[in-house]
Parts: structure tokens; sequence; C-alpha cells
């Protein structure tokens, strides 16, 4: 078995078939195998990745983001970008300070006309997913 860093936490992937498990539902490190009868990471071994607490995962999964980003940040959301033909609109520009539990990012959303004129403020951004043109997201306003 091989522990590899995910967004959630760490997983343990079977060197031989590939299949993953979540370190969270392993309660007993010494005495977890593999169907294959391999010998699972221990915590005392290098290249162990230890995963966050199970409250940590949970609240993660309720929010979006890690207890010090949520604390960081204020509820206000940058609600959605939009852009005509990509010449008039918000954006977000600047990639910075990215967390490693939670892989949320601080970016700056800036009203744009041909380009950026005015800062409309700071944002803890968290994407669900990237696109080619549209991107899926929830954020909120870094302090």
């Amino acid at each position: 078995m091989k522990s590899e860093q995910r967004s959630f936490g760490a997983v343990l992937r079977c060197e031989q078939c590939g299949a993953v498990r979540s370190t969270l539902s392993v309660r007993d490190w010494s005495t977890y195998q593999s169907e294959h009868g391999e010998r699972t990471a221990t915590l005392n071994d290098p290249g162990f990745l230890p995963s966050p607490s199970v409250d940590e995962a949970n609240f993660i999964s309720r929010t979006g983001f890690c207890r010090a980003c949520h604390a960081a940040t204020t509820n206000e959301s940058p609600g959605s970008t939009f852009t005509l033909n990509f010449v008039f609109g918000t954006r977000f520009l600047g990639w910075s300070s990215q967390c490693p539990k939670c892989e949320s990012v601080v970016r700056w959303l800036w009203f744009w006309f041909v380009i950026p004129l005015v800062p409309l403020g700071r944002y803890r951004i968290k994407y669900l997913s990237e696109g080619l043109v549209t991107d899926r997201y929830i954020g909120r306003r870094a302090l």
C-alpha cells in the first residue's frame, strides 16, 4: 500500500490493483492489511502524509473550507462572475495563499472593461470544477 494526499485527506492505494481506501476508515493502522496481504503505511513510515482529523474532514465537507480559512473570511459571497464577449464584466485575477488542507486560494475580483479597472475585493475561492469557459466555485470574502 502506498499513501497519497488528496483534497479530503490521505488515502491508501494498492500497488497491485490500484484500489483506493480512505485513511479515515482505517481504525487500527498496525493490523490493517490489503486484500493482497501487503502491510499498510504507518504513522512512523517516511513519506506518510497525515490526514486531517475526522472533525476537520467533516467541517471541510460541510463548508468547503478548513477551519482556518473559514475563520479568516466572512460570509459575503463573490456572486457569479460574468463577461460579455470577454470585454466587459467581472473576473478573478491573481492566485496566492493556497491552503494545503482545503486547497482554496485567495484571488482578487475585478470589474473589467477591456482591462481590469476596479478591484471589487479579495476572496478565498474553492474551485469545484474548472472548465475552458466556465468554472464552478464557492467563495468567501477574505479579511
